[in-house]
């Protein structure tokens, strides 16, 4: 029943994308993912920190928590933790950790970067040309989203009083993650300093038929913005887990609840092959594949702007763009997350833009990805020079794989509306299925 409906949309599979960035590491952190040997749950204890498999292994390795993901140690049979030593180095911890009994994985607590993106002048940009390349229209003549939707954006956060926004905003569910478990943290600081979540999030979910400024994908669905990356468009992965924690939080406290996708246009380049963080259970793995095995949410990634490929290490060294040789760009080139979608950038004619990384393998589709016009913070300078509309600070075009993201990830929404009863990878079967090769070449 959804083949003839995504056939509109014209993400296109892809034979191309994938991108991410720097590792820098919170010294001596580690996240450690524990088995739950005594099948107690946490919330019979009052909490991660009381737990007797937690408190022995913290005596033992001599580490102090730092933060605890309690839904998702809730959720399955491990759980999460960060913590820290005083007096050993991050990687010296980890090799210690790794070793110890009744440690399912562990891995240093890595910076995350923003997804690069790129700005070109191009004087025959149009402004909502990916809408039309997905033949959104088509399917606004019948369906333009419910309230009922949920579509979570993992990144910078969200301008929450932009006029083509804010109505589609749901406030009491916004969080910030930048600086938690830390005495200055302020979980309600959802502005969006750098611009990309609230761009993503006007693609997703911009108000449309309001005649202000711009459309989403969806017209009428719910956005919850949850804040991991600072100002500067750098964060920890600590901070990305803790927001994936929350999504499983909200899909353990509310059943009925539809959050049909999320939005991650971010990432990080790390050492380790795809093969390792599986084999490792690498923490952050672990959190998406949690996430993922709720089947209730389709993760939508970016691919990443190195011109490189996913899931193929790096073949040479870029301390600006934060990567070196032989690194692998994550989480687009995670394997075994069933209900994740990764994406690469399209040009207006439905090829792959130069700068987006790709892959056979490790990206699912292509959506459009350049040029993009969109919501931005309102007063933010335009990187553009974009100055035809009466309100020239709350709109700008911008280009990358992190502009592409939101285009899979509003269609999710969108379908989740049309089918509510429909699961996580159904909703994935049906954009995938749905998608059309014939429209991107090399």
């Amino acid at each position: 029943m959804f083949r003839r409906l995504t056939a509109l949309y014209i993400f296109v599979v892809l034979m191309f994308s994938l991108p991410a960035y720097a590792a820098k590491t919170s010294s001596g952190d580690v996240i450690v993912v524990l088995k739950n040997q005594t099948g107690i749950r946490v919330s019979a204890v009052g909490g991660v920190k009381n737990h007797s498999t937690v408190k022995a292994f913290t005596k033992s390795a001599n580490v102090r928590i730092k933060q605890t993901y309690d839904s998702l140690s809730e959720t399955g049979e491990n759980i999460f933790m960060v913590v820290h030593s005083d007096t050993k180095t991050g990687k010296a911890l980890l090799e210690e950790i790794r070793s110890m009994p009744g440690v399912v994985g562990a891995s240093l607590n890595r910076q995350v970067h923003i997804m690069g993106t790129r700005e070109p002048n191009d004087p025959d940009y149009y402004r909502l040309w990916g809408m039309q390349a997905i033949h959104a229209p088509e399917v606004w003549e019948k369906y333009t989203g419910s309230y009922d939707v949920y579509a979570a954006v993992i990144y910078t956060g969200i301008d929450p009083n932009h006029e083509d926004l804010k109505d589609n905003i749901a406030l009491e569910y916004c969080r910030n993650f930048v600086g938690y478990g830390t005495s200055g943290y302020d979980e309600n600081h959802i502005a969006d300093g750098y611009d990309h979540g609230s761009h993503c999030a006007g693609t997703i979910a911009a108000v449309g038929n309001n005649n202000i400024g711009v459309a989403g994908v969806n017209w009428k669905v719910k956005i919850i913005a949850l804040r991991v990356l600072g100002d500067d468009g750098l964060g920890d992965d600590s901070d990305t887990i803790a927001a994936i924690n929350y999504v499983v939080k909200l899909l353990n406290d509310n059943p009925d609840m539809k959050i049909a996708s999320v939005n991650m246009s971010l990432g990080s380049f790390y050492g380790d092959t795809p093969e390792e963080m599986k084999e490792l259970n690498a923490p952050y793995w672990l959190a998406l594949k949690t996430l993922s095995d709720t089947n209730r949410t389709v993760i939508c990634v970016s691919a990443g702007n190195e011109a490189s490929e996913v899931g193929a290490p790096a073949t040479e060294n870029n301390e600006e763009e934060g990567y070196y040789k032989g690194d692998y760009c994550y989480p687009a080139s995670f394997t075994g997350i069933d209900n994740m979608i990764v994406v690469s950038a399209a040009k207006s004619d439905l090829t792959r833009i130069f700068f987006s990384n790709y892959s056979s393998k490790y990206v699912d589709v292509a959506a459009p990805g350049v040029n993009i016009f969109s919501t931005v913070r309102t007063n933010a300078v335009s990187d553009s020079g974009y100055d035809e509309i009466s309100r020239p600070q709350a709109y700008d075009n911008k280009s990358g794989t992190s502009m592409a993201a939101p285009h899979v990830t509003g269609a999710a929404a969108l379908l989740k509306s049309i089918y509510p009863n429909a699961t996580a990878s159904q909703i994935k079967a049906a954009i995938l299925g749905g998608a059309d090769s014939n429209y991107l070449s090399g």
